[in-house]
């Protein structure tokens, strides 16, 4: 059988199992009263198995040089695709928007220091997550604002 692991008392009062079942690396156990799992995994196992015997390599390669001579005609959905699986994706660029205006009305001008550091924050990887987390988080905000209006 497998291991039992006592889990933390619960802080809202609602009594919780006393025990799960864990295999030793914590991963549930075989019979534990989680999930199933995925009951789709073994239909999406085999239809992907006839795929994968289904396509030779010498079909992939044709597929790939009709992608590829699309690409060099022109077609752009091809050349970004050729590109996204050969080089990867370009990472996601961060817009930044500046709403404020100034004391005419007019579009805000920011001065060379406030444009320098945000240039320095930009480029710096650890500050732009830090700033693309901070705007989907915001934009999420102000979505979840206007459809409760």
């Amino acid at each position: 059988m497998s291991n039992m692991y006592p889990l933390a008392p619960s802080g809202d009062g609602e009594p919780r199992p006393e025990v799960i079942d864990r295999d030793p690396l914590g991963r549930f156990a075989p019979g534990n009263r989680g999930g199933r799992g995925n009951p789709m995994a073994a239909r999406v196992a085999a239809l992907r198995s006839v795929l994968l015997d289904s396509v030779s390599p010498d079909d992939l390669r044709a597929v790939v040089a009709a992608l590829v001579e699309r690409a060099k005609a022109g077609d752009v959905p091809a050349i970004r695709e050729v590109l996204d699986r050969t080089v990867g994706k370009p990472p996601a660029v961060l817009g930044v928007a500046v709403e404020a205006a100034d004391a005419d009305g007019g579009p805000a001008v920011l001065d060379d220091a406030t444009r320098r550091v945000l240039v320095a924050l930009l480029e710096n990887p650890v500050s732009r997550e830090v700033l693309t987390i901070a705007a989907e988080a915001e934009a999420m905000r102000l979505d979840t604002a206007r459809t409760s209006r």
